[in-house]
């Protein structure tokens, strides 16, 4: 019998996701502390749901906010299944609402970071009540647990899912894993979870990482990595130092990562494009400075513009992510952001409707104004949907039709169809989906 059996539960709609990386990097923690761990990965899982959860003393479900629905009826079919496991909830939905969820029949809530806590769990055998213990330092943050989990699956999504722009990097036949090399954010916007957890900053060791990604080579063929960092360049002599053993070891990866645009020099983006760096993607939000204001982004369009600028000199693709919806936002100022996406010649553009985080700065914003409704349906928590008019100029259905409209623009500029016709031939029917899904 495992002690802890780890589940991720799949996403609604159809969005695409990585590796559990999460839950890799906990289970390979807690191994290091003799606990013996399983991951059931409802996206691809390796054993049937029911024979995993009978083997298991603790079953402890991740949820963000669109997930904790699925959650909900994944803690009732462990119940039945398995009427003496201790069924936990994690993760930042349970993190910023533990008394609640709680409320909805978990026995144990763990809050932030869980792989101290689920230690003490185990250890002394606790059976209820919010376990909350400190996070683990960047020593501590090994390698993540890659056999627990069906890798031949992931390292497939681009042949399996030609559509996101942000795999655009990734050639057809490549094999792609995801990698996180730090944890916390030392920005505040209002729309993200780093303002409530105020974790600190950690790099995992280099020698670390390079362990990793000499493993994904040699044992899991990977040809192309997506970096899942918040800000990959947040300290850009560890990120040089990164980039230049990458180069030395001589590991021939393509690679893509997400930066703020006010961390690119010349020297960085040199070596980043010499180590295989294909893509970076920025949040550039919106085409409006007061916007940019309003969400504490500490960024403004001219930077962001000048960061497009600077990846392409070094021959370095951009994603442009932007938000719709936003706080006192007007029409004028979306026709704005359209405008840079069109004239900042931004490789790839992102369109997302903001979202209200339970706690978050702007999920508070918004119970003060009286937006939150008293039942939200958690399940459309994510970007193709607006369950929460947040602007007071324009409502959600609106908002909808606007973003469709934003993608369609964009995507059927003449210098970026043959690649979408390119996507439709290598498979179709995703294609339609996710194009039938979008509109």
């Amino acid at each position: 019998m495992e002690d802890i059996l780890f589940i991720y539960p799949k996403l609604p709609a159809n969005i695409e996701d990585g590796e559990p990386l999460n839950l890799m990097s906990m289970a390979a923690y807690l191994r290091r502390q003799g606990i013996s761990v399983r991951i059931h990965d409802e996206t691809a899982p390796l054993n049937s749901f029911e024979a995993d959860v009978r083997n298991a003393r603790y079953v402890g479900i991740t949820t963000t906010t669109c997930t904790y629905p699925r959650v909900l009826e994944l803690k009732q079919r462990i119940k039945e299944i398995n009427p003496a496991a201790i069924v936990m909830a994690g993760g930042v939905h349970a993190t910023t609402t533990p008394e609640k969820t709680l409320s909805d029949g978990f026995d144990i809530v763990v809050k932030n970071e869980g792989e101290k806590a689920i230690t003490r769990i185990v250890r002394e055998n606790l059976c209820e009540g919010i376990i909350e213990e400190e996070d683990v330092t960047a020593e501590e943050m090994y390698p993540p647990a890659r056999d627990l989990i069906n890798m031949d699956y992931y390292a497939a999504t681009k042949q399996r899912c030609p559509y996101p722009p942000a795999l655009d990097y990734v050639g057809w036949k490549m094999r792609l894993a995801m990698s996180i090399t730090s944890r916390g954010c030392p920005y505040a916007c209002i729309f993200c979870h780093n303002v409530w957890r105020k974790s600190k900053v950690r790099l995992a060791p280099i020698e670390y990482v390079m362990t990793e990604l000499i493993e994904l080579k040699e044992r899991y063929r990977v040809d192309a990595l997506m970096f899942m960092d918040d800000h990959l360049f947040q300290n850009r002599q560890r990120s040089k130092e990164l980039f230049s053993q990458m180069i030395a070891a001589k590991l021939g990866f393509v690679w893509g990562g997400t930066v703020r645009v006010d961390a690119l020099d010349d020297d960085v983006l040199e070596l980043a494009r010499a180590s295989g760096c294909k893509r970076l993607a920025i949040g550039a939000e919106s085409g409006s400075d007061e916007i940019l204001k309003r969400l504490n982004k500490r960024a403004t369009v001219a930077q962001n513009y000048s960061a497009i600028e600077k990846c392409h000199r070094h021959g370095i693709k951009v994603l442009s992510s932007v938000t719709i919806g936003n706080p006192g936002e007007t029409l004028d100022d979306i026709k704005a952001t359209m405008r840079f996406l069109l004239d900042s010649k931004t490789d790839y553009g992102s369109v997302c409707i903001l979202v209200p985080y339970p706690g978050t700065e702007l999920w508070k914003q918004c119970e003060r104004d009286g937006k939150i409704p008293e039942n939200p349906d958690f399940s459309k928590f994510h970007y193709l949907k607006a369950p929460i008019q947040v602007s007071e100029h324009i409502p959600p259905a609106e908002l909808e039709n606007i973003k469709r409209r934003m993608l369609i623009r964009f995507y059927l500029q003449p210098r970026i169809i043959p690649s979408m016709m390119m996507k439709l031939a290598h498979n179709p029917k995703n294609m339609f989906n996710k194009i039938r899904e979008y509109f």
